[in-house]
């Protein structure tokens, strides 16, 4: 911190670090941020999808928080600017700040405990919890902080989350290295689209197909697995009874398939979907063996 002989800079910063101990409390973490010049810059704190821009705000960098601002708020819906200051809540540039930034925007004015917010309708525009009266009151208050808030080192609790974060964005590019584009995903969506219009053809949008159809295509058959054909335990996750179940089916796979196979690898999503088929599979045969079965949700 610079100027600590200053009373409104240590102000400033003690406002900003009461505000950013009070988010630590609430779930927020650290996902950006400058250690060293902590408090008296900006840090971005989020918690689940709610992101908030933090940090000290001077007549002289109002732009610069404008154009910082509308880059998060470009790409979150759910953010929040939260900015202290010592300038009066009716000073130009404060003034100037909320014409110029859209969203969820709050002023801290940390020398006279005073605060401006602005929430926008949550039928518009999705605004994080603490962008609000109740909690803005608190952040400008010093003897609103709590023991347990008081106690925790926000520089400390940076380091650690700002690492936790670098660590798991390394082990996500290095799946998305390994992995490369889901293909095998793509690949049983494709052999499940294929055998379906095959399988149909022409009468494509069926959606109730005879059973011995689907019999005849590998369908999960208790009489005929008892039988010996053991290979419908499989092959029955690739056929489907009629159009909206293959569409259903497809789009969850599609969903769920893609990051598996990102993080897992595209044999273990193999593996993961014929036992999801057997295991499934030995279940419906338990329960109810002289019903057709199929599907790929197992």
């Amino acid at each position: 911190m610079n100027n600590n002989n200053d009373p409104f800079v240590t102000a400033m910063a003690g406002c900003l670090t009461r505000t950013q101990q009070m988010l630590l409390e609430l779930g927020y973490a650290y996902v950006a941020g400058d250690s060293a010049a902590w408090p008296m810059t900006f840090i971005e704190m989020q918690k689940r999808d709610s992101v908030l821009l933090v940090g000290p705000m001077s007549p002289n960098n109002c732009q610069n928080i404008a154009v910082a601002w509308r880059n998060i708020a470009s790409q979150c819906p759910a953010a929040g600017l939260l900015v202290a200051g010592v300038v009066p809540v009716d000073h130009p540039a404060v003034e100037w700040l909320f014409q110029n930034t859209k969203g969820a925007v709050a002023y801290m004015d940390a020398a006279r405990a005073q605060f401006r917010v602005r929430r926008p309708s949550a039928i518009l525009t999705e605004a994080p919890l603490p962008i609000h009266d109740k909690y803005v009151s608190q952040f400008v208050n010093p003897a609103a902080l709590s023991h347990a808030a008081a106690s925790i080192d926000c520089r400390a609790r940076m380091a650690h989350d700002l690492t936790e974060s670098l660590l798991t964005q390394e082990f996500q590019d290095q799946a998305q290295r390994l992995s490369g584009k889901p293909v095998m995903t793509y690949a049983l969506m494709g052999i499940c689209i294929a055998i379906y219009a095959v399988m149909y053809a022409p009468n494509w949008l069926a959606s109730n197909p005879p059973t011995e159809l689907l019999v005849r295509w590998g369908a999960l058959f208790g009489p005929l697995v008892k039988d010996g054909q053991w290979w419908r335990l499989i092959t029955n996750a690739f056929i489907h009874i009629g159009f909206i179940h293959l569409l259903f089916n497809m789009m969850a796979f599609f969903y769920f398939g893609q990051p598996l196979e990102l993080f897992q690898g595209k044999w273990r999503l193999v593996v993961f979907f014929l036992f999801s088929a057997l295991v499934g599979g030995v279940t419906v045969l338990f329960w109810s063996p002289t019903i057709p079965c199929a599907g790929a949700s197992g």
